[in-house]
C-alpha cells in the first residue's frame, strides 16, 4: 500500500509508526524476504485490525489466511514471523488492546461475535447453509 494514501490509518498505525514497519521490512515481505511490490498490511483478525503483524507480499497474506483459518500449518518462516509479530513488540499496542471488545462464538452458527457490555452477543449476519441473507437469532 502507499504510504501517500494513509491506507495505514485504518489499521491504527500512525504514519511514524508506518515508516518504522517499512523500514523494518526494507520493502521485503516479512515472511519470505522477497522485494515485492506492494506489500500488505497483515493483522490477526482474532484479535482487532490495529493488531498489525507485519507487511506481506500477496502470496504469503493468502497463506496466512489459511493459516489463521486453521487450513495449514504455521511452519518454518511462517511461525517465526507469527512469534514476533510487530504489534507485540510496540509499547502503543497497550493503549489499543484496552480497547478490544470482548470476543465471544455465537452457539448458533459459531461464528466470533463481539459481546456487549451487559453480556449479550451483536446480532450478526449467519453463514450457515441456506441461511446467508438472514441475521443470525443470537
Amino acid at each position: 500500500m502507499s504510504h501517500a494514501s494513509c491506507y495505514h490509518v485504518s489499521y491504527s498505525l500512525t504514519c511514524a509508526e508506518y515508516d518504522d514497519l517499512l523500514a523494518l521490512s526494507r520493502g521485503c515481505c516479512m515472511i519470505c524476504a522477497q522485494p515485492t511490490a506492494p506489500l500488505l498490511i497483515d493483522h490477526d483478525h482474532r484479535i482487532g485490525q490495529w493488531a498489525v503483524r507485519g507487511l506481506a507480499c500477496n502470496a504469503c497474506n493468502q497463506h496466512l489466511k489459511c493459516v489463521d483459518a486453521g487450513r495449514r500449518p504455521a511452519t518454518g518462516a511462517t511461525a517465526r514471523y507469527l512469534a514476533n509479530a510487530w504489534h507485540l513488540r510496540q509499547p502503543s499496542s497497550d493503549a489499543k488492546r484496552g480497547r478490544v471488545k470482548a470476543r465471544a462464538s455465537c452457539v448458533r452458527c459459531r461464528l466470533e461475535v463481539s459481546v456487549r457490555p451487559n453480556g449479550n452477543l451483536y446480532r450478526h449476519w449467519s453463514r450457515l447453509p441456506g441461511m446467508s441473507e438472514q441475521l443470525c437469532a443470537a
